[in-house]
């Protein structure tokens, strides 16, 4: 099983996000956690947008106030 845990500092530029989307494709990554979104809200296009296929379990942390967010796919 391969899992990636990023720091992400932000995922709010979509060239960010089109990184991690290699990198998971890339390395055939089975899960992946990531601290730091700073997303007030995951939708369902923003894990696609990270994951490349909206047919996966998440677990979200929204970030709020001095918190930065968690996400785990």
């Amino acid at each position: 099983m391969k899992i990636l845990f990023w720091n992400a500092r932000g995922l709010g530029l979509k060239e960010k996000r089109s990184k991690v989307k290699k990198l998971v494709k890339d390395h055939r990554i089975d899960m992946m956690l990531i601290q730091e979104t700073k997303q007030k809200e995951i939708t369902k296009k923003f894990i696609v947008s990270i994951w490349g296929d909206g047919d996966c379990d998440y677990i979200e942390v929204d970030a709020e106030g001095s918190t930065s967010g968690l996400l785990i796919i």
